[in-house]
């Protein structure tokens, strides 16, 4: 599970997907679109820090 506490439906990422080239994204430039509930976050979260004993 993810910080959104449910997984990705495939169609919330195809859903996302379709937007970026549509018209409707036409004014955005620039940014990134992540599309993971969080995943990134709950990942990187669980790296462990320079100088710091590697998680078990």
């Amino acid at each position: 599970m993810v910080a959104s506490r449910r997984f990705a439906d495939p169609r919330e990422v195809a859903a996302a997907v379709a937007w970026l080239p549509s018209d409707a994204s036409s004014y955005v430039n620039g940014q990134n679109l992540e599309v993971g509930g969080r995943m990134m976050q709950v990942l990187l979260g669980r790296l462990p820090r320079p100088g710091t004993p590697p998680l078990r």
